[in-house]
Parts: structure tokens; sequence; C-alpha cells
């Protein structure tokens, strides 16, 4: 579930908050670092478990945690037994490319796409991919990520909607014969 409790109208500086339920297991597990974009995390109900640079933790009820800029992090997760809802912010200078994440996570959850409650590495590659919210792997040099791996990751992703879209359109012409009767 993602539910949206700020929405900027504008394109401009601001913040993006959600509320996010996770089931056990669900959450982000690879390490990555936003370049110009902060995330903070609140426990609304439930355990997280975090990474951030060089600490771990875990959080509870009315707790949170602020991952800034530059900062290699892994989280939340959820490790428990039972449901985690928490809150999160994304801030940024621009908030567009927040709102295309947002939309496609939402998408992604609806139809049951998600991996552990995310998207899909590859899918969020795409989305991350232009020169205002750039999201990087740590480990791997950031020139190759930007120039090979991200329009890798968009042309993946728009082949696979052209595909999918072409599939949903084929299913329709399936059933037009059985309209008749």
């Amino acid at each position: 579930m993602v539910e949206v409790l700020e929405w900027p109208e504008l394109a401009g500086p601001g913040a993006v908050k959600v509320r996010r339920l996770y089931r056990p297991g669900m959450g982000f597990r690879i390490p990555h670092m936003h370049i110009l974009l902060d995330e903070t995390f609140g426990v609304e109900y439930g355990v997280a478990d975090f990474w951030i640079g060089n600490r771990s933790g875990r959080l509870s009820q009315k707790e949170h945690f602020r991952v800034p800029r530059y900062e290699v992090h892994v989280g939340p997760l959820n490790r428990s037994t039972s449901d985690l809802v928490l809150t999160q912010t994304l801030e940024a200078t621009r908030t567009e490319h927040i709102k295309r994440y947002i939309e496609t996570l939402a998408r992604f959850i609806r139809e049951e796409r998600d991996v552990h409650g995310d998207l899909p590495p590859m899918v969020a590659a795409a989305v991350f991919a232009g020169k205002d919210l750039q999201t990087y792997l740590p480990w791997v040099p950031q020139g190759f990520q930007r120039n090979v791996l991200f329009p890798l990751a968009r042309t993946v992703e728009q082949r696979r909607e052209l595909w999918q879209r072409r599939r949903e359109k084929n299913a329709v012409r399936a059933d037009e014969p059985w309209d008749d009767w």
C-alpha cells in the first residue's frame, strides 16, 4: 500500500510524503545513495530495520531516521513477523522525478509486480535515471551507471511496457468472437 499524504502542485522545491505498508519480509535490500534527494522515514506501527553508512539500527513506533544526500543506505526493512507502517518523506529541489517514482511504485504494487514492496531494480534505475534525481549503486562507477546502465534500464522498461500493452490489446481481440454469442 502507498498512501499519498503530501503532494506538491509545482515541480519546484518541495517534499512528497507517503505512508507505506510493509508486510513481513518486505523492503528494498540493495545498498544505494541519492545525489539530489533527502529521505526521512518515520515508524507509525511495527519495527523497521535500517542501515545507513556504517550504522545499522532498529526503530519502533514514533521513531524516525533521516538519510541525507550522498549517504549509502539500505532500508527500511521489515524483518519482524507483523506489519510495518511508516511514513516516507522525499525532499528535493525538483519534485517531478519523486512524483514519477511514487506513481510508478503505486502502479507496480497495485498490479502485484513489486519486489518486496518496492520497484524491481531495473525499473527503479529507469525511474531515477534523470539528471535531477540521480540514485546510484555505491560499488559501480557513477559514469558507467549514468552512461550505460540507466539508458539500458530505460530501454528495457520501455520495451517491456510496449510488450505488455500489445499483450493486453491481443487479449481483448481474442475475446471479440465470443462477444457475438
